[in-house]
């Protein structure tokens, strides 16, 4: 059996690898730095315990575990309509995540999503990975492995000319799933993208 590390050596992004990024995907900085910065809530992938940031999806939970923890553990285990999705956001994601990992470990990594970049677990193998259980040490690794993860998203979803094109509202519809705009991800990726525009 497998365990999720407490902390990892969380290293950060420098600017170079942000452009550098944008440079492989022909795009502009800003945009890259737009995504990451929604995404992650501020300019970080990693709390301040040196875990990656994360946020598991209780639906998606639901749906890698085949509704088997529907009954014993409902506020694990809930259907997207579900009030306890949106419950499940305000508890200390490390905790929930733990409990689920105690249950079934594969489809609980799979079912978060992780890092700077937010990429969600199940995603491992389209962006480059070949099992679960090393993108996990990886995103505790280092910023550089979110980016990593981001950027083989980007190519394999095929949403980068979103990028290039700052059509914010398809690439959040790629990135977030067609639920995009009730998080209103278009919306604050635009501000976010003028921002680091004006900044230069």
């Amino acid at each position: 059996p497998w365990q999720l590390p407490k902390s990892g050596a969380a290293r950060r992004l420098a600017s170079s690898d942000f452009v550098a990024a944008a440079k492989s995907l022909g795009c502009e900085t800003a945009a890259v730095r737009a995504v990451a910065d929604v995404e992650s809530g501020g300019r970080t992938g990693f709390d301040t315990k040196k875990r990656p940031k994360i946020l598991f999806e209780i639906h998606l939970f639901r749906d890698n575990t085949k509704h088997r923890y529907d009954k014993s553990h409902p506020h694990l285990s809930a259907p997207y309509s579900s009030p306890r999705r949106r419950a499940s956001y305000n508890r200390d994601q490390w905790v929930v995540i733990n409990e689920a990992f105690a249950l079934d470990p594969d489809a609980a990594v799979k079912s978060a999503s992780w890092g700077m970049f937010q990429v969600l677990g199940s995603n491992y193998k389209m962006c480059g990975w070949k099992n679960v259980r090393q993108f996990v040490y990886d995103m505790f690794e280092s910023e550089a492995q979110h980016l990593r993860a981001f950027l083989g998203y980007c190519r394999a979803a095929k949403i980068t000319p979103y990028l290039k094109t700052h059509n914010w509202a398809a690439f959040a519809r790629g990135y977030n799933g067609p639920d995009y705009a009730s998080g209103g991800y278009h919306t604050k990726m635009a501000a976010a993208y003028a921002r680091y525009k004006r900044q230069g």
